[in-house]
């Protein structure tokens, strides 16, 4: 039964998919760094959450995007012959718009927004803590 499933499966397909959730998932990252947290306080904190979650999987993962090596082993499921290596924005920087950009530069960029969204959501939990420790003193 699985066997048949698996021989199904079109691994192009997923890995496309793959790919156009991650472009979301960057303009999310980067473009959410400037949501006002006064017009729009629970995406504020969702962006934050969201953005600390992929920096610890990428801090377990050695700096590699979870999504990224999801669509590389979707892409090699696919084509064993086309294994692909290089980080997901560094592809499409050279593919798309002919620019050659260092890993370690996109990994410096990474590392920043990581910390811009754990020190932003852990300063919130202490506020919240603050508060609610402040409603059951009164």
């Amino acid at each position: 039964m699985f066997n048949n499933f698996e021989s199904n499966l079109n691994y192009e397909l997923l890995a496309n998919m793959c790919f156009i959730v991650h472009i979301f998932v960057i303009f999310f990252m980067v473009g959410g760094i400037l949501i006002s947290k006064k017009n729009y306080p629970k995406v504020h904190i969702f962006h934050r959450a969201f953005g600390s979650s992929v920096f610890v999987g990428q801090l377990l993962l050695g700096f590699y995007c979870p999504l990224t090596a999801l669509e590389n082993y979707l892409r090699f499921r696919n084509n064993p012959e086309k294994i692909l290596y290089e980080p997901f924005i560094t592809r499409i920087l050279r593919e798309e718009f002919g620019v050659s950009v260092p890993t370690l530069i996109i990994t410096i960029l990474t590392v920043i927004i990581g910390i811009i969204c754990v020190t932003s959501l852990r300063t919130y939990i202490v506020q919240k803590n603050s508060q609610c420790v402040e409603e059951v003193n009164n």
